[in-house]
């Protein structure tokens, strides 16, 4: 059975038309209400197009010609596959089997003999034995290489060695990222690392990014004795801050006072008239 490619071991199922190959060469088309029977008869409600037992087709609405070799051009596609060749092609996406030249207008994907390709608009991928150029993604893909290009012009070489701008870009981001916390890190831990080490050793170390260098006695008594400073100053500011909230209790203890002598003298009086 030559029509539309498929041959009786295959079976296709086209999720944009909802066309099923039966292995038997019968289709049920749901959306053009198509039956094909085992002797490659149509008859097409949609387009009025008449299938003779010999498998010639002539489709007034995608313009396809089937011809008893199994050789296909459709017009809506712009797909070209050769006989032996199963295709299904759902827009942006083509597969070929192995002896299938394929070109594909609506990816621009050229994919030579024994090559099988999956191109779903921002991927593609090859396997070993093909040359991929891709316009949409711009990959270049050697003979002996696996690509798979997510938007990102990568560029895989035959040893699949990749070069990628936007990861190095965020790599050295990183690699700045670290370091700085990791100096502040450093900053946030200097009692604990160096107050200890201070009655122990003339020299103390300090991590500087990611290497840890010497430091001099003197620079780090300075710094440890920085550090003290801001601890004292930072304690004198919270004693202040609990005098000053003593003080506004106190007042407002002084006024409760009043308020309620106030109402009990209030209270006595109003008893007395009774």
């Amino acid at each position: 059975m030559a029509l539309g490619g498929a041959r009786l071991s295959y079976d296709i199922i086209n999720a944009v038309l909802l066309t099923t190959y039966d292995p038997g060469c019968d289709v049920i088309h749901a959306v053009s209400a198509t039956r094909w029977d085992t002797r490659c008869d149509v008859i097409n409600a949609v387009s009025a197009t008449t299938c003779d037992a010999g498998c010639d087709v002539t489709n007034a609405v995608s313009a396809t010609r089937s011809d008893a070799g199994s050789d296909v051009t459709n017009a809506v596609s712009a797909t070209r596959f050769h006989a032996e060749c199963d295709v299904i092609n759902a827009m942006s996406a083509t597969r070929s089997d192995a002896g299938c030249d394929v070109t594909n207008a609506v990816s621009v994907t050229t994919c030579d003999a024994g090559c099988d390709v999956i191109n779903a608009m921002l991927a593609t991928r090859s396997d070993a034995g093909c040359d991929v150029t891709n316009a949409v993604s711009a990959t270049t893909c050697d003979a002996g290489c696996d690509v798979i290009n997510a938007v990102s012009a990568t560029r895989w070489d035959a040893g699949c060695d990749v070069t990628n701008a936007v990861w190095v870009t965020y790599l050295s981001k990183s690699m700045a990222a670290r370091q700085k916390l990791e100096a502040q890190l450093t900053e946030n831990n200097i009692v604990k690392e160096e107050l200890g080490l201070l009655d122990v050793t003339n020299t103390v170390y300090k991590l500087i990014g990611p290497v840890l260098v010497k430091q001099d006695m003197d620079e780090a008594k300075a710094t440890v004795s920085k550090r003290l400073d801001y601890i004292t100053g930072e304690i004198k500011r919270y004693e202040l801050q609990m005098q000053e909230s003593e003080k506004k209790a106190e007042q407002q203890r002084e006024v409760l006072a009043r308020l309620q002598q106030e109402y009990q003298r209030a209270q006595g009086k109003g008893t007395a008239k009774a």
